[in-house]
């Protein structure tokens, strides 16, 4: 494990996914995973590769290393789970911002997922943030997939928040109402982003009031 640390304070931990015996540590509880859940599970989603880690944390860390490892991570589980859906979230990555500072890291990660037919995904449905528009949105929007997209709604992302803002204690953003926020999302997911998978998490009282209705007939 290294500390994810912004703004000069630990935020976190991460696991070094770019170390060699990590991966073959992580390729094996995939195998077994797979051995007992595959075909019985409708899909397998891995951790976001946004993380807050730099050489000067891991000397043995590099964004171009990095990127490599989610790749062999990605075919791990695909590997594993040759029946379900395997999702890489992809959303940030080390080494780039885009669009100014354009490394190629985020896009290999999706031309990655298209080749060997692992689903595509990300945390935080943010359609008015510019960070996510630039990254993930943009990617998935722009791309033309025959692998599986999935996007998903956080928590937060009810009151147009994220688990990354300072004032993400009480949910609430600004004058954003959940009630027309939500059809919104769904409509932005289904029509722009073209997803086959939406995932909704269940925070109090959107998820219930709001989002569970429509599974019965109703429309978001």
């Amino acid at each position: 494990m290294v500390p994810s640390k912004a703004n000069g304070k630990t935020i976190g931990w991460v696991s070094k996914r770019w170390n060699p015996e990590v991966q073959k540590r992580f390729a094996a509880l995939l195998n077994a995973l797979g051995d007992e859940f595959d075909g019985e599970i409708e899909g397998i989603n891995l951790q976001e590769t946004a993380i807050e880690v730099s050489k000067d944390l891991d000397p043995t860390f590099s964004p171009g290393i990095y990127a490599e490892a989610i790749q062999n991570n990605m075919r791990a589980a695909k590997a594993a789970f040759s029946t379900s859906t395997t999702m890489q979230y992809a959303n940030f990555m080390p080494g780039e911002w885009l669009p100014w500072e354009v490394e190629g890291y985020l896009r290999s990660i999706y031309e990655s997922g298209e080749k060997i037919g692992g689903g595509l995904g990300a945390p935080d449905l943010m359609y008015k943030r510019r960070g996510q528009l630039n990254h993930p949105i943009a990617m998935m929007h722009e791309g033309d997939f025959t692998a599986p997209i999935g996007i998903a709604v956080q928590d937060g992302n009810y009151t147009g928040s994220t688990g990354a803002d300072e004032h993400f204690s009480d949910r609430k953003s600004g004058s954003v109402d959940a009630s027309t926020a939500i059809p919104l999302l769904h409509a932005f997911a289904q029509d722009f982003l073209k997803v086959d998978y939406m995932f909704w998490v269940d925070q109090k009282p959107y998820f219930e009031q709001q989002v569970l209705p429509c599974f019965d007939g109703g429309t978001p």
